[in-house]
């Protein structure tokens, strides 16, 4: 068989068949049921994020008990914790020998971060100077003594005390 030589031209092309009723019927059931699970993923979404409800207050926040939280302390790093209700987190750190919950921002700035530099063995902002903790402010901290949490500590996300020692200028 020869490899054909004239020109191809639109008439020589075959021409589009149309679906046959079959086709469309496959077509149409598949799709609708793309959109009713598309619909049915959504509302699961929906309910599993609590719907239509607003970012919930802030209010105090069990993290653990204070024996497993030192413990962890005393190995050297410092832990972060993500603020539960968006907004800033927080440091937990020792000083003395209280627990504090330093918010990882610098004060009088609303952007900028302070991150704990494990090999540098401080805290930097994000102007990469040095800060003590007693330059940050602090979230409350409780040490319930009764009841289901006992032994615990609990950040309350709603007192924030300023720090002790002015920031850095």
């Amino acid at each position: 068989m020869q490899p054909r030589l004239d020109r191809a031209t639109p008439a020589g092309y075959q021409r589009v068949v149309p679906p046959a009723s079959s086709d469309r019927r496959l077509l149409l059931v598949t799709a609708s049921v793309v959109v009713l699970a598309a619909l049915l993923v959504g509302a699961l979404l929906f309910f599993a994020t609590g719907g239509a409800q607003g970012t919930p207050s802030p209010k105090p926040v069990y993290i653990g008990l204070e024996s497993d939280l030192r413990a962890t302390l005393d190995q050297g790093p410092r832990l972060y914790f993500a603020h539960p209700f968006g907004g800033t987190g927080f440091w937990l750190d020792t000083e003395g020998a209280h627990l504090v919950a330093l918010v990882a921002r610098l004060p009088g700035s609303p952007s900028c971060t302070v991150a704990w530099k494990n090999l540098s063995r401080g805290y930097y902002d994000c102007h990469g100077r040095k800060l003590s903790a007693r330059q940050l402010d602090r979230y409350a901290v409780q040490f319930p003594k009764v009841g289901p949490q006992q032994g615990g500590v609990i950040v309350d996300f709603r007192h924030v005390d300023p720090a002790p020692q002015g920031p850095p200028r």
